[in-house]
């Protein structure tokens, strides 16, 4: 996790030095999160790390409920305190599974950001909402598209990004 975060930090630090250069671009990062445990966890810390970095909450369910799948007491405080940290809260309209609202909220997540930002092993995932379903999505809607390797976080491949 550690080297994951630090390779998150360096790629939104990237993004708001790219951003605050650019004629015309708002003065802030915010990063779109469904705050799940994991990576989501890691870039929503890391955006709130940084000066100008706003975090916006984007959820799959109410958050009583999206909470019940956080296993640990202390996964749940941590949800909470990032929901306090957000300047803005949604929760994607009701779908007809747990697994169709994860990717409902991934996918509402994409459609709303400029970049898509993914940790992510390159494997298959374990459902429809998984990383590689919304990388896919991503793909599909021609989003530019960081890609942190999640177990060699050194590796970072852009897609459609300044040229690349």
């Amino acid at each position: 996790p550690a080297a994951v975060s630090r390779a998150i930090g360096a790629v939104l630090f990237e993004l708001a030095r790219v951003s605050e250069s650019a004629p015309g671009s708002p003065r802030a990062l915010e990063l779109i999160s469904c705050l799940a445990e994991g990576a989501d966890r890691l870039a929503a810390h890391e955006i709130l790390g940084l000066p100008a970095g706003v975090l916006r909450a984007l959820l799959p369910l109410e958050p009583d409920d999206y909470e019940i799948d956080f296993p640990s007491r202390e996964s749940r405080l941590d949800f909470r305190f990032l929901m306090d940290a957000a300047a803005s809260r949604h929760v994607v309209p009701v779908a007809e599974s747990r697994e169709a609202a994860y990717r409902a909220a991934g996918c509402h997540a994409v459609d709303a950001c400029d970049i898509l930002l993914a940790v992510w092993d390159g494997r298959p995932g374990r459902g429809a909402g998984g990383t590689s379903a919304i990388v896919a999505y991503g793909r599909e809607k021609h989003k530019p598209l960081i890609i942190i390797d999640s177990v060699n976080p050194r590796q970072v491949t852009r897609e459609r990004l300044w040229g690349t």
